[in-house]
């Protein structure tokens, strides 16, 4: 480190220098780590040059602490290489107001020149409300504040703070060693007091859950997202990507409940609201809704109930997981599914260490009930391990079983060293595997394949390839 003592928690891997005229990419080689040292072997000399980069796992495992200066490797030479790590630098958003670290999204992101090498970004949870007690003093069990600050490592970042999902600042910075650079952040909409509330019933006047969606009246629905490929689009499709992402800001209200009530809106403004139907993907769509106004009040057809229980051939009721459209629910004994509409209808029921059971439902004017239903023992557990292209574990990966039509069978998550276990699979059936990114961050990126069918109870997938772009 810049004092010149041996840096233990840091480890190194080697990257390629990408070439754009020869459309090489980048090629990462990692090692195995020695106290302060990580010793890298069998490199493929042909992909030369290369640079070494220092991270820090696991807090910011992908984030270039240092680089060192580009060199070649020639077959058979060993080469030794010194790092130092720079003197850290401070970030402090200073905004104009107080503010809730639940209502602001804070982004820093280190701008990387297009150098081969893997960066993360920081969020809120690198940054400290270093004003915090005192606010906490009027705002009792609030994370509220004016002052947030992080520590980084020097470099250049691009930082962005969304408010709201309201983009409120976007900017590059440079920050320097042992400096603190201080970013004002002003927030226009803090004070907004605009609200939008409703209720929905069917015909016969029952509650139908809902939720709601509201944003700025006129901005297109067409999400670019769905065609832009980086690789082929055009400066105009690029810059459409960017203004739809910061105009299209949703304010929501998921309570599943019957009533919505959207707030913190622009009183001044007016918004495009979206009413969605639970469990029966069915979407009302209003135009120029203005805030403050008198509460809506929707009808929609009937919707109905569908009942049932779930025992063992004993008759003792079982724990269990439903699904209809996008609802999921879990229960002991009794089958809960949301109001559904009339019409046919696929329902999931995963009984806990029984087999899957889908069942098709007609819905036409009443009630179903589906009686009592005996699950049936024979259901199979699946594991594995989610890993790179390097061989190295992919942690909190979103593992999901399903059939070929989209009923879920079961989902999971995968640990710290990316294994996976789930149960309650049917056996003697072809198995969809999806593995995606667990916040969802782009729902178009995803590890698909087909599985099976298995007859053993227990089966282990062993190591499943992923690449790490891929999620």
């Amino acid at each position: 480190d810049y004092n010149g003592a041996e840096v233990t928690n840091c480890e190194a891997y080697l990257a390629s220098v990408p070439d754009k005229k020869k459309r090489r990419k980048t090629f990462h080689v990692f090692g195995k780590k020695d106290g302060n040292k990580t010793i890298i072997t069998n490199i493929p000399t042909h992909l030369s040059p290369y640079r070494v980069v220092v991270f820090r796992p696991p807090e910011s495992e992908w984030d270039a602490l240092a680089l060192s200066k580009i060199f070649n490797l020639e077959e058979g030479e060993v080469k030794e290489i010194d790092i130092f790590l720079e003197p850290p630098a401070w970030l402090e958003l200073d905004f104009l107001q107080k503010v809730n670290i639940k209502d602001v999204n804070i982004n820093v992101g280190r701008i990387t020149n297009g150098d081969g090498t893997r960066y993360s970004s920081f969020g809120n949870k690198s940054f400290k409300v270093i004003d915090k007690k005192w606010w906490t003093k009027l705002f009792p069990g609030e994370v509220t504040g004016k002052k947030w600050q992080a520590k980084l490592f020097p470099g250049k970042f691009s930082v962005t703070v969304d408010y709201l999902d309201d983009r409120v600042l976007r900017t590059n910075i440079v920050l320097t060693s042992l400096e603190t650079f201080y970013l004002p952040v002003i927030i226009n909409n803090a004070y907004w007091n605009g609200v939008i509330k409703g209720e929905v019933y069917d015909t016969r006047g029952n509650p139908v859950e809902c939720s709601a969606q509201a944003w700025q009246a006129g901005i297109t629905d067409e999400n670019p997202y769905k065609s832009y490929n980086p690789k082929t689009a055009s400066k105009s499709e690029l810059e459409k990507r960017k203004r739809w992402e910061q105009t299209k800001r949703y304010r929501s209200c998921i309570d599943f409940s019957h009533k919505f009530c959207i707030e913190k809106l622009n009183p001044d403004e007016l918004y495009d609201l979206n009413v969605s139907i639970r469990g029966a993907r069915t979407n009302l769509f209003i135009k120029a809704v203005a805030p403050n106004g008198p509460s809506l009040k929707f009808i929609v057809p009937n919707m109905y109930r569908v009942t049932g229980r779930i025992i063992d051939r004993n008759g003792k009721p079982l724990q269990v997981r439903t699904w209809a459209g996008d609802r999921e629910f879990e229960s002991v004994g009794e089958l809960i599914f949301p109001p559904l509409p009339a019409g046919t209808h696929e329902l999931s029921i995963m009984p806990k260490d029984y087999v899957q059971i889908i069942k098709i439902v007609t819905i036409t004017d009443d009630d179903v009930d589906l009686g009592e239903i005996i699950a049936e023992k024979g259901s199979i557990t699946i594991s594995g391990r989610v890993v790179d292209q390097a061989g190295k574990p992919i942690p909190t990966c979103y593992i999901q079983f399903s059939s070929k039509t989209g009923a879920i069978w079961s989902f999971g998550v995968t640990d710290e060293d990316g294994k996976f276990v789930l149960e309650g699979l049917p056996p003697n059936k072809e198995i969809k595997l999806k593995i995606s990114n667990y916040d969802d961050s782009n729902p178009q990126k995803s590890f698909n394949k087909i599985i099976g069918p298995f007859y053993q109870e227990k089966i282990d997938v062993g190591d499943i390839e992923v690449k790490r772009d891929n999620l």
